[in-house]
């Protein structure tokens, strides 16, 4: 099984759709963790931003419903690795068995750049996390676009933040 790290912006204090957004944005990332207490961190996509913004007038995080990040117990990890290094097999057997599953490898929780480094085995899901946002995005598969145009899955026409 390949396992996947991705950086993102990490923030620890509610904030409105729109500062999330900008935050994506200025990381080229089209994602956000928001550490809702000292050990639960919530992952926010752009597309559920925008989508969850424009169809129920969402207006700050605590509004949406985000996907939990397993924060593994890094001490137990290593312990059962019997090298100097953590195993992935070990990492991976932290993360639940929903798709996609993330798991919170690091995070600098400090400073004005904060960031939260994750891991996954789903491919797919870190390919939706890596560019910045996009502008508008597919109600049914979440796929990014430009303004006016129409998901190539879907044919139905791109929904579009502010």
């Amino acid at each position: 099984m390949k396992l996947g790290t991705i950086a993102l912006p990490l923030v620890d204090s509610d904030v409105s759709l729109d500062d999330a957004l900008a935050m994506m944005r200025e990381a080229s990332r089209s994602g956000l963790v928001w550490r809702r207490s000292p050990n639960e961190f919530v992952l926010y996509t752009a597309a559920r931003v925008v989508l969850q913004k424009r169809e129920h007038d969402a207006r700050f995080l605590h509004d949406l419903v985000g996907q939990a990040i397993v924060a593994p117990d890094i001490g137990k990890v290593a312990d059962a690795t019997p090298n100097s290094f953590l195993a992935w097999e070990t990492l991976i057997s932290t993360l639940p068995s929903l798709h996609p599953a993330y798991g919170l490898l690091a995070a600098n929780v400090a400073g004005d750049s904060m960031s939260a480094l994750l891991f996954t085995t789903d491919e797919d899901a870190l390919v939706k996390l890596e560019p910045a946002p996009a502008d508008c995005f597919c109600p049914q598969c979440d796929r990014g676009g430009p303004r006016g145009s129409k998901c190539p899955i879907h044919a139905v026409l791109l929904v579009c933040g502010s």
